[in-house]
């Protein structure tokens, strides 16, 4: 059977008319997979990043969960290291307090020595000048009795005596009853 070139010419233009009507069909179902290709290949890759995202904020939380485990633990030998200053200074704060109570009572011993002898010499200058007093005094007298009176200077002097002595004998009076106050 031979085809003549009239038979050949429509079935080229069936077979063309065919592929034309169904070329875009075909067009677009490869258009179709190659997207649904390139949403798959963007899926995977997108998979992937959020994979590799994952394994890294693992990686971070182990680092924070590694850097907070060591901060409780260097939190824990500061606040031991705190502790033992705290009771060392404790202990130290009672060391200086017997300290101060011994020096004190000794301060206190040593104070009322010195004003004992304080008061004691303040008793023996007013025992020297109550007997500097009567000598001037006798001294006048005398003078008086032989007609001579007592110079102003002499006079100024015995007041200025007498004077003094009043005052130190209000110093010892007050020292005497400040050591009554606070026995030693």
């Amino acid at each position: 059977m031979a085809l003549d070139t009239a038979t050949i010419a429509l079935a080229g233009t069936t077979v063309g008319a065919f592929l034309a009507s169904v070329m875009p069909y075909f067009m677009e179902r490869m258009k179709a997979k190659n997207l649904r290709e390139e949403k798959a290949a963007e899926y995977k890759r997108h998979s992937d990043e959020k994979q590799e995202d994952w394994r890294r904020q693992d990686e971070v939380a182990a680092q924070v969960a590694k850097a907070i485990a060591d901060q409780a633990i260097k939190t824990d030998e500061v606040a031991d290291q705190a502790a033992k200053a705290a009771k060392l200074l404790v202990e130290s704060n009672k060391l200086i307090a017997q300290h101060q109570e011994r020096t004190s009572g000794e301060l206190s011993h040593i104070k009322a020595l010195v004003n004992s002898n304080f008061t004691a010499q303040m008793e023996g200058w007013l025992a020297a000048l109550d007997g500097q007093i009567a000598l001037t005094k006798e001294l006048h007298r005398a003078n008086q009795k032989a007609g001579i009176d007592p110079s102003h200077e002499s006079a100024i002097s015995l007041q200025t005596l007498e004077n003094t002595a009043a005052s130190l004998r209000k110093s010892v009076a007050e020292a005497r009853e400040a050591a009554k106050a606070k026995p030693s």
